[in-house]
């Protein structure tokens, strides 16, 4: 492991920083830049482990764009979480492609879905994140070293 500058952000260290997420498009998917600082510790898998990879060893009101690649960021797509459901069993409520659909689990947990293909007997919902299987370029501020 690299020798962190003093005084630059280490695991254990709670933190305020802000960020931007894009595809390699420029396409931003989310930004804090218009509302508080995120606070977290880092070493405490509070964010994708590229991005917490990416501000230790930043001091504070230092900024870097990295780009975190699928693994390190949301995973892989996982085809097991391609779930096709025989429209009988979902009554009447209507779908269109894109929808995003609420799953209570029967640990009582809520997963996220959409609606990723309608024919005539099938609904197939992913519950993959929305940004697995992506890289991700995250523009990064470090705002303040809390503690």
């Amino acid at each position: 492991m690299p020798k962190l500058r003093p005084g630059s952000a280490r695991s254990g260290n709670k933190i305020r920083f802000h960020y931007t997420v894009k595809f390699a498009t420029g396409l931003v998917v989310n930004s804090t830049l218009s509302g508080p600082p995120v606070e977290m510790t880092l070493g405490q898998n509070q964010a994708v482990p590229g991005l917490e990879k990416a501000i230790r060893g930043m001091l504070p009101g230092e900024t870097k764009t990295v780009t975190v690649k699928a693994p390190q960021a949301f995973g892989p797509r996982n085809e097991k979480l391609m779930f096709p459901i025989p429209k009988s069993q979902l009554g009447p409520n209507e779908y269109s492609l894109g929808q995003a659909v609420d799953f209570k689990q029967q640990n009582g947990e809520i997963s996220k879905g959409i609606v990723r293909l309608i024919d005539e007997l099938f609904i197939v919902f992913d519950l993959n994140h929305r940004l697995a299987g992506h890289d991700l370029i995250y523009d990064i501020q470090l705002v303040q070293i809390v503690s």
